[in-house]
């Protein structure tokens, strides 16, 4: 299990030590195909590549903050970072069918199976077939109160 800090802005890797992250790679590009599984990844990636992150099993970490426009293209300090409210915000991203138009209940049906997919997987029970994991989330949705 690793941590992976990723940014180019030195800004922000200041403000990510202030914070006394347990960081092992800091880096400013980062190859998805280096991550794996029980891996932690944080930063401001595109969201595809969060995606493709989370895919792999490992965990994506948003650094966010409220920028105003006119501090767009702009280097931060990290106390300017600290005083726009630089936050971290875990999340767990999943690529939809293509497409603009989809079923929605059909795309929250799907994450909610590759989401248990990939922490079968990190878990080893990889095994499980889609019936039991449908089995799952139905006792799942059945838990949730309405």
């Amino acid at each position: 299990m690793s941590t992976f800090f990723i940014s180019r802005h030195p800004g922000a890797q200041q403000w990510a030590a202030r914070q006394r992250l347990a960081v092992d790679h800091w880096v400013t590009h980062l190859n998805p195909a280096e991550v794996s599984a029980d891996d932690t990844v944080i930063g401001t990636l595109p969201v595809n590549l969060a995606a493709e992150i989370c895919a792999r099993g490992a965990r994506y970490v948003h650094l966010c903050l409220r920028l105003p426009a006119q501090g767009r293209g702009q280097e931060l300090s990290a106390d300017e970072l600290e005083r726009l409210g630089a936050h971290l915000q875990g999340f767990d991203i999943c690529q939809l069918p293509s497409g603009i138009r989809h079923d929605r209940s059909s795309a929250r049906n799907q994450l909610s199976l590759d989401k248990l997919r990939r922490q079968a997987t990190a878990q080893g029970l990889d095994k499980m077939t889609s019936a039991e994991i449908d089995e799952e989330i139905h006792l799942v949705r059945q838990e949730r109160p309405s």
